[in-house]
């Protein structure tokens, strides 16, 4: 793609563009058009933008909105698939991992070092109930590290060790229980920011000039020609605030369509009952200060419940908890995490770090996801195999469904040169008039934003701008935006008033609260959010990162500069306000007061 970095940086892509963007999807006859906004769909339009197709990428609420905002945030290779011997899929994700740790988003994906500890039967203080031993010994834990470190032959961050001495562990981790501890395994993944980096990918599609895409508009029917091969889909405008019949379906057209919709894929399919692919789980997560739960690590613990894998993961100033894996059937648009769901992973998290402070009025806040599991007669969601799928229907509408968000890449390149390149029924050459090239690993490069930290940390902006903006807001805005962040500094450097925070509160010092007016208006004016939310829960996680009671004044200070940018008038302004702060009550379970 011959475009620059300062293409995507600067691209005029806000909501203000809605109307010009429609007027393009209505008259463009697209090579490839994909249903769906996630991480998936935004895989594979980055894969066909690189191999020179055009592309259409539409969404039904706001990019990333389901599953590819609500994970454990790693890009990670999936460790405990080895008790499933799913060596193939780890070796898929480890090397992507380290593709995007080194090479496309080095500022986003970085390394973190985890724990997993391995006790001997022991006794719950709180309970008198006595506890089994994990149900891995240290022999087990160290076969499966050193699997996991050759499945990416030996490309980790840093090298796996095993700690047979609890006192070494204590010591790492002073606040850690490490009561019956037999030793640990250590071993390095990388956090990322799973919504930011889906709106990343779709940014660098649409800034090379060759991918339209809108959120918001969601597909109600699939269009076929006289021979009876799906050739583009009928859509609607799909907005919160205004009725469905504000707007006329249009068609969009395209040679080929993919669908790529998650858990919604069996909608798209038509499926109903035992016909259905998807088989829902769901995973919830909640977050506290690392005040409140001091770790130097991540950690990779069993419930002591079940003995089911789940993380606590410092994620710089904040810690991560989660996830849990049940099976779902409720609102697929809405699920929640409950207080059952939280006291789960709070039971085994209070015993290990007994000095810990998740009690309700420590937590920040909570989220739930649905993963879109492939269904496996038989196994029960925790055994389902995290492999993706791919296929070309009858009427040629390809699909892409289940994988895992590290292996988003390999996915789409999947697709694309085993199923779509080879289709009998849709020629994606149209007669050979487009040249297609089949090359693997043709998305294996950096992301046009890539900054590496000494890039970041001699270039003239951050010289300049240390001793003026926050330590940690710079930290935060380099992770988030890489070279982004260069243009958000030059325009406080330029008017000092945009550094300020939207929340001036000494309980939210910038180490817990980094976002400024600055990264506010440069999300509205480039990654085209529509609503508040999409704001305060995807460019940005203030939805789960700041207590509930601070809400409400963050959404008011947001949604002034949003309206002004937008020219929301005040009913305007007050309405996305309060759809905010009901989204923050059903997601806040463990929240009593007002909002």
């Amino acid at each position: 793609m011959s475009f620059s970095a300062d293409d995507v940086v600067q691209l005029d892509y806000s909501d203000k563009k809605r109307a010009e963007i429609i007027q393009k999807l209505k008259t463009t006859d697209f090579d490839i058009l994909i249903i769906g906004g996630g991480i998936t769909g935004a895989g594979v339009a980055r894969d066909a933008v690189m191999r020179g197709l055009t592309v259409a990428l539409v969404e039904k609420d706001d990019f990333a909105e389901g599953t590819s905002s609500r994970s454990s945030k790693l890009f990670h290779g999936g460790l405990r698939y080895l008790r499933n011997f799913e060596i193939k899929l780890v070796e898929e994700a480890t090397r992507e991992r380290n593709w995007a740790r080194d090479v496309a988003l080095p500022h986003n994906v970085r390394p973190l070092q985890f724990i997993i500890p391995v006790f001997g039967e022991r006794k719950d203080p709180r309970t008198g109930k006595i506890l089994p031993p994990s149900s891995e010994t240290l022999e087990m834990v160290r076969l499966a590290l050193k699997t996991y470190d050759e499945a990416c032959k030996n490309q980790n961050y840093g090298p796996w060790e095993i700690i047979d001495d609890p006192q070494k562990i204590k010591e790492m981790e002073p606040e850690f229980n490490t009561d019956q501890l037999l030793g640990a395994g250590l071993y390095y993944d990388t956090n990322m920011d799973d919504a930011r980096i889906t709106v990343e990918t779709i940014k660098e599609c649409v800034a090379s000039g060759k991918c339209t895409a809108l959120n918001y508009l969601k597909v109600i029917e699939l269009v076929h020609n006289e021979d009876g091969l799906v050739k583009g889909v009928k859509v609607v405008e799909n907005d919160k605030f205004l009725p469905p019949t504000s707007s006329e379906p249009f068609t969009i057209k395209a040679n080929a369509v993919v669908n790529c919709t998650g858990i919604w894929a069996d909608e798209v399919l038509g499926n109903k009952g035992d016909a259905k692919i998807i088989k829902p789980s769901k995973g919830i997560h909640f977050t506290v200060k690392i005040e409140d739960l001091k770790v130097n690590h991540g950690f990779g613990l069993s419930s002591i419940d079940d003995h089911r894998f789940f993380f606590v993961l410092p994620r710089e100033n904040w810690v991560l908890i989660g996830t849990t894996d049940t099976p779902y059937e409720g609102d697929l648009d809405a699920p929640v995490a409950t207080m059952a769901d939280i006291n789960y992973l709070r039971n085994t998290v209070e015993l290990l770090f007994p000095h810990a402070k998740l009690d309700n009025s420590h937590i920040l806040g909570s989220y739930a996801g649905i993963r879109p599991l492939v269904r496996e007669p038989g196994k029960s969601v925790g055994e389902i195999s995290r492999k993706h799928i791919y296929f070309e229907r009858e009427d040629g509408l390809f699909s892409l469904l289940g994988g895992k968000y590290t292996t988003y890449r390999k996915m789409a390149e999947d697709l694309m040169r085993k199923c779509i390149l080879k289709s009998k029924k849709i020629d994606i050459t149209r007669n050979g008039t487009i040249q297609v090239p089949s090359t693997k690993n043709i998305t294996k490069k950096p992301y046009k934003i890539a900054l590496r930290r000494d890039e970041f940390e001699s270039s003239p902006q951050y010289v300049a701008a240390k001793g003026k903006i926050h330590p940690f807001i710079l930290e935060h805005l380099y992770i988030e935006f890489g070279k982004s962040a260069l243009y958000i500094i030059e325009q406080i450097l330029k008017n000092p008033e945009l550094g300020a925070r939207l929340l001036d509160d000494p309980q939210y010092p910038p180490i817990y609260f980094p976002w400024t007016k600055a990264e506010i208006i440069y999300v509205v004016e480039h990654e085209i959010p529509r609503h508040l939310t999409d704001i305060l829960c995807r460019r940005t996680e203030i939805c789960w990162l700041v207590d509930p009671s601070k809400q409400r004044k963050i959404a008011e200070v947001t949604a002034e500069l949003m309206g002004h940018l937008l020219n929301w008038n005040e009913e305007r302004k007050k309405a996305e306000i309060e759809f905010y702060l009901s989204y923050i009550k059903a997601n806040s379970p463990f929240y009593e007061g007002d909002l």
